[in-house]
């Protein structure tokens, strides 16, 4: 089943336009152990008080700019709309819809979406995030939105899962199994995994590079200094993953990712994933 089953022709071909996948930095040195990449990074990773920091003050200024509706739709917040709207319409939940947003920063996705999801429906959004930055987030909370730093916490809070969403974190987590694992306990009605990194045969344990202001949406905030960061980065394998969703859930829409091969071993980027539960 494809998306432009569901949306109209038109903004079929605008999306077509949006997922091209973009090739990223081709990392590596390669660990044994999350542990031991950690350890070479001699950072604190997403704990880091600079990069929490970064993340706020940039979705403070998507805020500002959403306001006067000056924040372009990105491409994983295309394919992040798209699955909300696809899990309202088939779901029946015409009046409210219960989100557990793993790795969800300071709540950029649900700003970016809200203008884009009907007034009438309510949100009951929660993110799951490092405990550093669920803190520092609950600046933003409001009656629709709230931050809490386990999985478990934002089950005990929705009790039923419609969606879980997750964008850009699976990667990044100390065990990406044990998270999956985590995932399915809550038995969300819908999964959708977007902007995964994932390898072709076995697990692969990097460390990546990137700039403080390549974290978070938007551009660096005048008064903050950039630098360059490191953090662990696994690439969990591809067949694993479908393999721990079913026979539980069946993969309803894909979208296009980017072959890679870092020193020989084969890897997927920006890799998306929307699954439904079996009934």
């Amino acid at each position: 089943m494809k998306y432009q089953d569901f949306i109209p022709p038109i903004l079929a071909r605008s999306l077509k336009k949006l997922f091209v996948s973009r090739t990223e930095t081709t990392p590596q040195k390669f660990f044994l152990t999350y542990a031991e990449a950690r350890e070479f990074c001699r950072s604190a990773g997403y704990e880091d008080a600079d990069l929490v920091e970064m993340v706020f003050e940039k979705t403070k200024l998507v805020k500002d700019q959403l306001l006067n509706g000056k924040f372009p739709l990105s491409e994983s917040a295309a394919q992040s709309l798209l699955a909300v709207l696809f899990a309202l319409q088939q779901g029946g939940w015409q009046k409210e819809i219960k989100i557990m947003d793993f790795g969800g920063a300071c709540g950029a996705h649900y700003f970016q979406l809200r203008p884009f999801i009907p007034r009438d429906v309510r949100l009951d959004w929660v993110v799951v995030e490092t405990p550093a930055m669920a803190e520092k987030a609950r600046a933003f909370q409001t009656d629709e939105l709230c931050f809490v730093a386990s999985v478990f916490e934002a089950r005990e809070k929705l009790q039923n899962v419609n969606l879980l969403h997750s964008s850009g974190a699976l990667q990044y987590v100390p065990d990406p199994q044990a998270t999956i694992q985590e995932f399915m306990v809550c038995q969300p009605t819908y999964i959708f995994l977007s902007r995964l990194a994932l390898s072709a045969s076995e697990t692969i344990i990097t460390v990546q590079e990137s700039l403080l202001s390549a974290n978070g949406p938007g551009a660096l905030p005048n008064r903050l200094r950039d630098q360059l960061c490191r953090y662990p980065v696994t690439y969990f394998p591809k067949h694993r993953l479908k393999g721990m969703l079913s026979p539980g859930y069946g993969v309803i829409m894909e979208f296009a990712d980017t072959k890679m091969r870092v020193s020989e071993k084969e890897i997927f980027t920006n890799t998306s994933i929307f699954a439904e539960k079996v009934q």
